[in-house]
């Protein structure tokens, strides 16, 4: 019996959200009544964005079945990554890139203010199904002993049908659909926030309340190109649809056979 399994076909996003992270903050306090105190704000980051696959409905025998899955589309990497995503259930996979980001500009304090100085990246995320269409072919061998010999018999794998989520259009061939999501993590913008309070001394600092909030808008453009990354996580818990179909299911398929036989009551 072979199992090989299709592409990974996507569907259409079922969810997509924006994750706002704050990854830098100062504060600048210009207690001058008449004149504007300017600071450079220059720093770097590194910011991380994956693809991971998470198999929900997953498909396992004695061997290893592996389905052809790739980014196109999905999340804006660099270089294509040639993902073999293993259809067990409760299997995760992530890919996932490092890239470094920078920013320098100039933010002007006005007289008598206290700004807070917010560097704010945030990530697009979304949610996408993914099937993978598993073909089994072959027979089932059965060894059926009685007092003085032994007799092999060949079975259709249409047997396996019964109980089963499975479809058979042949007699020696049948059919299981995979499932699973695969999520994408990318950055969106990349902003300072800024927010002018009425200048305070240092012991009312902590009580000041916000008076204007305005973003300035960076670009987005990696300072460093990306480090490629890949990495293999392996979760299942009880929860998960596992169907191991040569094995979990086989005592069943061979007690039916023995029925219809009449070897077994």
């Amino acid at each position: 019996v072979t199992a090989t399994a299709g592409p990974v076909v996507y569907g259409a996003t079922k969810s997509s959200a924006k994750r706002p992270n704050v990854v830098y903050t100062q504060w600048v306090h210009n207690g001058q009544a008449s004149s504007s105190q300017k600071i450079t704000i220059e720093r770097k980051i590194e910011h991380k964005k994956t693809a991971t696959w998470h198999v929900e409905s997953g498909f396992s025998y004695s061997g290893s079945v592996k389905a052809k899955a790739n980014l196109w589309k999905l999340v804006n990497f660099e270089t294509e990554h040639k993902i073999s995503l293993d259809l067990k259930g409760g299997y995760r996979e992530e890919v996932s890139d490092t890239e470094t980001f920078s920013v320098n500009e100039v933010v002007t304090v006005p007289p008598m203010k206290s700004v807070k100085i917010d560097w704010v990246t945030t990530d697009a995320v979304q949610e996408v199904p993914w099937t993978s269409t598993v073909t089994i072919t072959g027979q089932v061998a059965i060894n059926f002993r009685n007092a003085s010999r032994y007799d092999v018999t060949f079975y259709d794998l249409v047997f396996l049908y019964e109980g089963n989520p499975l479809q058979c259009p042949a007699a020696a061939t049948c059919l299981y659909t995979a499932k699973g999501t695969f999520t994408g993590v990318e950055a969106h913008e990349s902003q300072l926030r800024i927010t002018e309070h009425d200048y305070q001394n240092e012991e009312a600092r902590s009580l000041a309340l916000a008076a204007q909030t305005y973003t300035i808008l960076l670009r987005r453009t990696p300072h460093t190109p990306a480090a490629k990354t890949l990495q293999h996580f392996k979760h299942s818990t009880s929860e998960e649809n596992i169907y191991s179909y040569l094995g979990i299911h086989f005592f069943n398929i061979v007690a039916s056979v023995l029925r219809v036989t009449g070897l077994w009551s």
